[in-house]
């Protein structure tokens, strides 16, 4: 019986449970008598001048239809205040009441005392050496308070836009050789009067990195000095992250503009703490040659299908080249004939692939007219009619009248 009414409270749909024992001739009867939670009819907000009750619903977890969960009431209390504070209110109070409506239902209500607007008067930062602080600031989104932030935004502290901050701190070290700064969570000091806030980000610069020996393993069917060329980071370079991700990514096309399309680099790096290096090492899997072997387009319900495969820079049995590919979605987009143009690659063998251009049509048609009046010609207008892709053959033209 006991575990009987732990399981009862599990399934989360009662509030209260009580077992009455009956005896009915030569048997024993149970009787449970639950208590049920009641269901959610409405959720309101109330004191919220600042945040419209749109806006504040669309964030909460849904509550309304569903059995009351006072696990979800306490997880969107914390939803509304940071809400808030991404509005640069901090001192505001949140509580939740519920009002019985009648037939098992309730209604939810937020009361929001929204409290007074703070604003960031100081952020410091700490630990810095390499670069001064206003060069850290420049870096960022969130800023100090100013004489125009009414107009600016300045001094508005959100926490999603703080997180993202302490990311593009930590990149521009990255990007100078700093390979294991470490970026504190920043502390944020509130005003006795709420009104003012204090921004401190604590950082450890550690020790700054050059490039020392740079290698390439693993290739046979490219030269070796076109592969070298195509890593910008050279041995007494400082180390920088963002030019040795994107040199993973020029080493990785120097191979698919040679018909490797499933070519695959991996790079690796070892940190020398005594000699303040880091050795770079790419590893490079070729696998094999892979040709064109179909150009689908679809999506096209005006233009034809020449229009846009007079654009591609590689043909049907073409050695498979990702630069000319590339090039080919920048030229389809570039006639301005559609709004969307997507190109994907469709394996249909070992050594094949199909290129498949999905485009979707845009209005390419265009009026105008204008009219004016002078003293010597009186009234004056113009009309003009254009057509950028006529009969969805690509050709452009246009008609003008004018008349006084």
């Amino acid at each position: 019986m006991d575990n009987s009414i732990k399981n009862l409270y599990s399934a989360d749909i009662i509030t209260d449970v009580k077992v009455d024992m009956r005896l009915s001739d030569d048997r024993l009867v149970l009787v449970y008598m639950v208590t049920e939670k009641p269901y959610v009819n409405k959720v309101f907000f109330n004191g919220n001048v600042e945040l419209k009750s749109r806006n504040l619903e669309e964030e909460l977890i849904p509550m309304t239809g569903a059995i009351l969960d006072s696990k979800k009431v306490e997880a969107n209390l914390k939803i509304i205040e940071d809400k808030y504070h991404d509005e640069k209110y901090y001192s505001v109070e949140v509580t939740a009441d519920i009002e019985e409506r009648g037939n098992n239902t309730i209604d939810v209500v937020y009361l929001i005392k929204e409290g007074v607007e703070a604003k960031i008067t100081d952020i410091k930062i700490v630990g810095n050496k390499h670069f001064k602080r206003k060069e850290i600031l420049k870096a960022i989104e969130t800023s100090e308070k100013g004489f125009w932030s009414w107009a600016t935004g300045s001094g508005k502290l959100k926490k999603s836009e703080l997180e993202m901050d302490m990311e593009k701190i930590r990149a521009k070290y990255l990007r100078e050789g700093f390979a294991r700064v470490q970026i504190g969570e920043p502390r944020i000091t509130l005003s006795e009067d709420k009104k003012k806030i204090k921004l401190t980000i604590v950082l450890e610069e550690g020790l700054r990195f050059k490039v020392g020996s740079v290698e390439f393993e693993g290739y046979e069917h490219v030269a070796a000095e076109e592969v070298k060329k195509a890593a910008t980071l050279k041995t007494g370079d400082w180390f920088n992250i963002e030019e040795f991700q994107n040199d993973v990514k020029r080493v990785t096309a120097t191979f698919t503009t040679a018909g490797y399309a499933y070519a695959n680099v991996n790079p690796s790096t070892i940190l020398n703490d005594e000699a303040l290096t880091v050795a770079i090492k790419y590893v490079v899997e070729e696998n094999q040659l892979v040709y064109i072997n179909r150009i689908n387009i679809r999506g096209n319900t005006k233009s034809r299908d020449r229009v846009i495969r007079r654009e591609f820079d590689v043909t049907e049995g073409d050695l498979y080249n990702s630069q000319l590919i590339n090039a080919s979605k920048r030229h389809i987009e570039f006639t301005d004939y559609y709004s969307e143009v997507r190109l994907s690659e469709t394996p249909v063998a070992e050594d094949k692939i199909n290129l498949d251009v999905d485009v979707r049509d845009k209005m390419t048609g265009m009026f105008s007219i204008g009219a004016g009046y002078s003293s010597i010609d009186g009234v004056t207008g113009v009309l003009s009619l254009t057509q950028k892709n006529l009969f969805g053959k690509g050709y452009e033209v246009t008609t003008k009248a004018e008349f006084s």
